[in-house]
């Protein structure tokens, strides 16, 4: 930590991964300040990667140093331009849509978007979203508060206009963290957006299959871009779950995307269980916190997933512990032994898209007949913790991929709709793979 220059990066409460300067390096973004009053507010951080194991802060001379109270940043090229922007939550202050300008320098369009927000309306979390599969980048907004969630579609001109009710969204009302995936593998982006109770009694009833009258956590099916509809109950996740930290990945290789739950409040007395949830066939989730070792007590909180040991299954780590004194504990890190299903990684590196390709869209066509194709996304998961853009993608019982489909966040100067890149297979599985925009794969 020292010797990468970022000791004196205190106070961070969320932090995710960019290449703000489309050098192919990876750079670090923080957010402070959440939970706070406006009076404390703290500036966020841009650390720079210098490409020799070391970071330089950036964030005056970026024009990133505006104090927020806040708890979640999502990036993603919404003007397509080929350059990532960032859109930063803020809880006491106006949201902020910084555009990336090229030269190592952003602006605040958040007004003149559409997305700014209010004062005090307690945005806890954002995760970017392709409703329509147009290729432009629409905006979800999870407030802990009576505003309730929020979805902005992208008018492609630099504003957003809020098509909630149109499209379906109706909660939750006091939500936290967020995510946009493909829960279901049908190639069109759903939405779990989390509800934050605090009322244990409510979680213990629904832990033990008690009715309660607590207001839910919301799961939304994507309609083919026509719609949203709440598919929570179907689901099986009506229950109360006081979600901080989480975040999704295929735990299990089988093809269909799993999730972890963080749990939790600043209140010392405030134990309930982290939850990891089980996707069973795009139809439902079942929770196997105890069959999966994974369970714990203490307050979740950023959560990280990904093949940490290279062995092609996805590993969990956890920020752990609450804010006062005596509810301190370790961080976690639960090492997945695997299993006999199928895999493959990919790391897509853009040309006129971004470099590291966020926004990137994967479709793989496997000759397993009941898992023909795989849809993923390149992002960094939730709004509470951040998984690599690498995607490790588990095939199920595939024995060979048949072919692969990248559709490239392309700027729209070259092309309005995503480009489409195709790959012929067989390709191996069980081995790291890298796709190169325009040149297809460049190792197998």
């Amino acid at each position: 930590t020292i010797a990468a220059g970022v000791s004196n990066q205190l106070g961070g409460l969320n932090c995710v991964q960019t290449d703000y300067n489309n050098d192919g390096l990876l750079d670090v973004f923080i957010v402070r300040g959440a939970w706070l009053t406006p009076s404390l507010a703290m500036r966020p951080s841009l650390l720079k990667n210098n490409g020799d194991m070391t970071f330089s802060d950036v964030t005056e001379q970026a024009g990133l140093a505006d104090p927020l109270n806040s708890i979640s940043a999502t990036w993603a090229d919404f003007d397509r331009d080929g350059w990532l922007d960032v859109f930063v939550c803020s809880e006491q202050q106006s949201n902020r849509l910084y555009r990336n300008k090229h030269d190592g320098t952003f602006e605040n369009v958040a007004v003149g978007a559409g997305v700014a927000g209010g004062e005090g309306m307690v945005c806890k979390g954002a995760t970017w979203i392709d409703i329509e599969n147009d290729g432009w980048p629409d905006l979800f907004l999870n407030h802990l508060s009576r505003v309730g969630a929020q979805l902005w579609r992208n008018n492609r001109d630099g504003t957003f206009e809020n098509v909630s009710r149109a499209m379906g969204i109706d909660g939750p009302q006091m939500g936290f963290s967020c995510w946009a995936w493909d829960f279901n593998n049908d190639g069109w982006q759903d939405i779990f957006a989390t509800n934050y109770s605090r009322n244990i009694g409510a979680c213990v009833q629904s832990m033990i299959g008690h009715e309660h009258a607590e207001a839910k956590s919301c799961l939304y099916l994507n309609q083919e871009g026509k719609r949203f509809v709440n598919v929570t109950k179907d689901a099986g996740l009506e229950g109360v779950f006081i979600t901080m930290g989480s975040n999704f990945a295929d735990f299990d290789n089988d093809g269909w995307l799993d999730f972890y739950l963080g749990t939790g409040d600043p209140n010392l007395g405030t134990l309930v269980p982290n939850r990891m949830f089980r996707n069973l066939s795009g139809k439902r989730f079942v929770d196997i916190t105890a069959s999966s070792g994974t369970g714990n007590l203490q307050k979740g909180h950023g959560v990280a997933c990904g093949d940490w040991d290279r062995n092609g299954s996805i590993d969990l780590f956890i920020e752990m512990g609450g804010a006062v004194n005596g509810d301190k504990y370790h961080n976690i890190l639960f090492q997945n032994p695997g299993n006999q299903n199928s895999w493959t990684s990919l790391k897509l590196i853009g040309k006129s898209s971004s470099v590291v390709a966020i926004g990137a869209k994967i479709k793989i066509h496997t000759d397993d007949p009941d898992l023909p194709y795989v849809y993923r996304i390149v992002t960094s998961g939730s709004s509470f913790g951040a998984n690599p853009l690498e995607q490790t993608i588990g095939l199920g019982k595939a024995t060979k991929i048949l072919g692969i489909e990248i559709q490239w966040p392309t700027p729209a100067e070259i092309q309005d709709s995503l480009k489409t890149e195709k790959i012929d297979g067989p390709i191996p599985l069980g081995k790291p793979l890298r796709i190169q925009e325009g040149q297809g794969l460049l190792t197998q």
